[in-house]
């Protein structure tokens, strides 16, 4: 065998190992999932983007009380050298129905929660909560209602005015509004892939005398307890 014929031999076997070995390990390197979701979940996702979502229960005065920790739906994360995503979807029964849901969120975030969206959905509420630079933008039914940044307890309104706290307690977190106590709102929400039998209410000691903007900030950080910190981005 001649020199010719052993180089040409040693050029394939090198273009075989790139193929074959370094690319597979590469893509393995550069793009890895974890958590398989489900599809239901995408459909979730996709139908509050489009705003159908279905099997919605009638929102009432009653119905922040209504909601439980036990939300239903699954989540997905892929890592890479990059960064992580995240995703996922789920819906949220109420206590007092055994059918039908009182709200259905999404989420999707990027490096860990650095930016990302969440977007809810009630029969009478759209939520949109936008995180870029780790900073969250409200709009409630399409109008501004505020910001916030996660993992810090001062909430704003759009002026940057300060309207009061929440803080994560292991034994749930209080919403506190122009120096009033809102509502407890429990931060250890759990999912599961269907609805449980014994329910427990997400939002607790709830204000009698509540105004619009008591209700909007009670509801926002209970999707976020639910989309933003059930999921585990923050």
């Amino acid at each position: 065998m001649d020199g010719q014929a052993i180089i040409e031999i040693i050029g394939v076997l090198l273009v075989a190992f790139v193929v074959f070995v370094l690319v597979p390990l590469l893509l393995l390197f550069l793009f890895i999932r974890y958590r398989g979701g489900s599809e239901e979940m995408y459909q979730t996702a996709e139908a509050l983007k489009s705003g159908t979502v279905t099997e919605l229960l009638p929102w009432g005065s009653a119905s922040l009380g209504e909601l439980t920790r036990e939300w239903v739906g699954a989540s997905i994360y892929t890592a890479n050298m990059f960064g992580r995503n995240d995703q996922g979807a789920g819906r949220v029964p109420s206590r007092g129905a055994t059918s039908g849901w009182l709200l259905a969120f999404s989420m999707s975030a990027k490096n860990k929660g650095v930016e990302g969206k969440v977007l809810a959905m009630t029969t009478a509420h759209r939520l949109e909560l936008s995180i870029e630079g780790g900073l969250c933008r409200v709009m409630l039914n399409g109008a501004a209602l505020g910001r916030f940044r996660p993992g810090e307890p001062g909430l704003f309104g759009p002026d940057g005015v300060s309207l009061g706290t929440y803080r994560r307690e292991l034994s749930g977190g209080q919403l506190v509004l122009r120096g009033r106590d809102v509502a407890t709102i429990d931060t250890g929400t759990i999912g599961a892939s269907e609805r449980v039998e014994s329910a427990t209410p997400l939002v607790t000691n709830l204000l009698a005398a509540r105004t619009p903007e008591d209700e909007a900030w009670t509801l926002v950080v209970a999707v976020h307890q639910l989309a933003w910190v059930g999921l585990g981005v923050g």
